[in-house]
């Protein structure tokens, strides 16, 4: 969700971005930060108990700290590019 709010995406898989809708804006950022609190709440909820645990959660953490700096990689890359295409 940050990520289409950051390049000023229009849509996401055919559909209107989150932001867009009912005039969220800048608002859109807390959403992102909602979900990602509710994914380790559900793991909490319904893995607690299983001896992998431990594993499932260290795997979502892992998967974050991997994914977050590439969607800002991406960002960076798009506005070098912009910035290219401005100075010539």
């Amino acid at each position: 969700m940050s990520d289409d709010i950051m390049d000023g995406s229009e849509t996401r898989r055919g559909r209107p971005c989150w932001y867009q809708c009912n005039n969220l804006g800048l608002a859109a950022i807390n959403d992102g930060i909602l979900l990602e609190s509710g994914v380790f709440q559900l793991l909490r909820r319904h893995f607690r108990e299983r001896p992998y645990y431990v594993d499932l959660m260290e795997l979502f953490h892992d998967v974050w700290y991997l994914v977050i700096p590439l969607s800002c990689y991406g960002q960076v890359k798009f506005l070098f590019l912009i910035g290219i295409y401005y100075m010539f």
